[in-house]
């Protein structure tokens, strides 16, 4: 969830860094397929390697964001430059075209990654005044088993409708809470601003600063 501003403007670069063996698996030319490839361009010995600790996954998920972050801001200085240059050059017009003075836009990067056992999201703005599109979490999941699809002679209680809940150990991300009201709504956490959440059974929740 989010976007990558004038990413057009430093594409063919981040193309450049990409290893050959990275940038033979793009098909597309989104912005998010392309850091997806940047992804995992910062993970070692990719694509032949596949299997990664956390402590690697997450590595990979800062240095994006931190290139993605350089790359934009190097293309926006780049189109200062020549927005300045075309603005010299008609200093003799009694006024500035409007479509010359075009500022920086900042970027949203909500992003999520897997390998099937752990998850890394993060949500991140490139402008500290403004806030990343919402993204929300929940510790735990919950199942669900009926009473009638169980039989239970020992059970005193006659109600079919009757459920039996628990818990198992894992993380949900939305973009909202699943929940409109009730007690499940109490659940849902907004991660913060420019923070990176992950999770494996092995180690359970982290929350990081990526600012």
């Amino acid at each position: 969830n989010g976007m990558l501003a004038d990413f057009e403007l430093y594409q063919d670069i981040l193309l450049r860094r990409l290893r050959p063996a990275v940038r033979g698996m793009l098909q597309g030319g989104v912005d998010s397929e392309h850091a997806g490839a940047l992804f995992c361009n910062n993970l070692e010995g990719f694509p032949k390697r596949r299997d990664y600790s956390m402590a690697e996954m997450r590595g990979a998920m800062r240095t994006m964001i931190a290139e993605l972050r350089a790359l934009s801001a190097e293309a926006s200085l780049h189109q200062c430059h020549k927005i300045h240059h075309s603005i010299i050059s008609e200093i003799n017009e009694t006024s500035i075209p409007s479509g010359k003075m075009k500022s920086w836009s900042p970027s949203s990067m909500n992003f999520a990654v897997s390998d099937g056992q752990g998850i890394i999201v993060t949500r991140f703005r490139s402008k500290d005044d403004e806030d990343p599109p919402s993204l929300y979490y929940k510790l735990g999941v919950e199942s669900y088993v009926s009473n009638k699809d169980k039989e239970d002679t020992s059970s005193v209680n006659n109600n079919n409708n009757h459920k039996r809940s628990f818990s198992v150990d894992g993380l949900v991300v939305a973009s909202e809470p699943l929940e409109e009201s009730g007690p499940d709504l109490s659940k849902w956490r907004l991660l913060g601003k420019d923070k990176m959440i992950s999770y494996h059974p092995n180690e359970g929740v982290k929350i990081e600063c990526l600012s």
